[in-house]
C-alpha cells in the first residue's frame, strides 16, 4: 500500500479485538473491555497507516512476534497520554511544602534523596518534581539528589531526554516560573522552550515496563505512579502496588493520580491527603 493511498480497514472482528487485548494485557497488564472496541479501532488506524499495513490479522501477527518496539507502540496507541508541566498542581504543592522539608530535616545525616517518576511520559512530570527539588535546594551543593524516570514507551522517553518543548506547554505558569526553569529558543527553534541543564541533570530516563522486573537496587523517598493503575487490572494494580512497597521504607511517600485509589489493592499505606500515601508497614 503507497503511504499516499487512503486506508481503508475491515471492521475489527471479535478475534481481533479478544487477540489484542490478551498482547494488552500479557505484556502490560492493561485491560481492555469490550466498550473499547472502536477507541482501539480509532487508535490503531494511524499505526497501521504508518506500518503500510492494510488489516488488522496482519497487524495481529506482527505484534505476535513480539517485537519490544512495535509492542510499546502498540501500547503507545491505545494508552491516553495527557501530560504537561505541573499537572495535577496539588501534588506539587505538597512536595513542596510537606514532603521536602521532611526529608531536609530527617535526611541532613545523609544528605541523599531519591525519586522515582514511574510512568513519566515525555518527561514533564520528572522536570516538575526536579523544578521543585531544585528550588527547594538551589544553593546547597551537599545534597545528593536524584530523580529516576522510566517509561513503556521509547519514543516518549527520546522526547524527555531532550527536554525541548513547544513554548505552548508552559503558558500557564507565570513569567518568573518561566525565566528560571526554561531556556526560550531563538532562530531555527522560535516558538520551544528547553529545560535548563542544571534542572535536567537532576533527572535520569530509563526504559521501563512495570510488570517486567526491574533492576534498581537501591529504595526511593517518594516515589510518583500517576495515571497509570488506571489502565491496569485490579489484579496487576495490586502486584504494582505492593511491588512498590520493597522500594519504599517506613515513612517513604507514594503519589499516585487524583482520580486513582489505593482501596483494595493495597493495606501496606495510609492515606495522608488526596492520592497521597505514605509507607506505614
Amino acid at each position: 500500500m503507497k503511504n499516499n493511498q487512503r486506508l481503508h480497514l475491515p471492521p475489527l472482528s471479535p478475534k481481533n479485538f479478544q487477540q489484542l487485548a490478551k498482547v494488552a494485557h500479557d505484556y502490560a497488564g492493561i485491560v481492555l473491555d469490550n466498550n473499547k472496541q472502536h477507541f482501539i479501532y480509532n487508535r490503531l488506524f494511524k499505526r497501521l497507516h504508518k506500518l503500510n499495513l492494510s488489516d488488522l490479522d496482519t497487524y495481529c501477527a506482527l505484534i505476535a512476534t513480539g517485537d519490544r518496539h512495535e509492542l510499546d507502540a502498540f501500547i503507545n496507541a491505545i494508552t491516553t497520554k495527557v501530560t504537561y508541566f505541573f499537572r495535577e498542581k496539588f501534588h506539587f504543592d505538597y512536595l513542596s511544602e510537606v514532603i521536602l522539608p521532611h526529608l531536609i530535616k530527617t535526611k541532613k545525616n545523609t544528605h541523599k534523596i531519591r525519586i522515582w517518576s514511574a510512568g513519566c511520559a515525555s518527561g514533564e512530570e520528572a522536570y516538575s518534581i526536579a523544578m521543585v527539588v531544585y528550588d527547594m535546594l538551589p544553593q546547597n551543593q551537599l545534597w545528593d539528589v536524584k530523580i529516576l524516570a522510566t517509561d513503556i514507551d521509547s519514543d516518549s522517553l527520546v522526547i524527555a531526554r531532550k527536554a525541548v518543548y513547544a513554548a505552548s506547554t508552559i503558558e500557564h505558569l507565570d513569567r518568573e516560573q518561566k525565566k528560571r526553569w526554561f531556556l526560550k529558543g531563538s532562530a531555527q527553534n522560535e516558538g520551544m522552550i528547553a529545560v535548563r541543564p542544571e534542572i535536567k541533570n537532576l533527572v535520569h530516563f530509563k526504559h521501563l515496563n512495570l510488570i517486567n522486573s526491574w533492576p534498581m537496587r537501591g529504595t526511593f523517598d517518594i516515589i510518583f505512579c500517576r495515571n497509570v493503575a488506571i489502565y491496569l487490572s485490579k489484579e496487576t494494580q495490586q502486584t504494582l502496588f505492593n511491588k512498590f512497597r520493597n522500594y519504599l521504607p517506613i515513612g517513604a511517600f507514594l503519589i499516585i493520580g487524583q482520580a486513582e485509589t489505593l482501596y483494595q489493592s493495597s493495606d501496606c499505606y495510609t492515606l495522608i491527603k488526596n492520592s497521597i500515601y505514605q509507607r506505614s508497614r
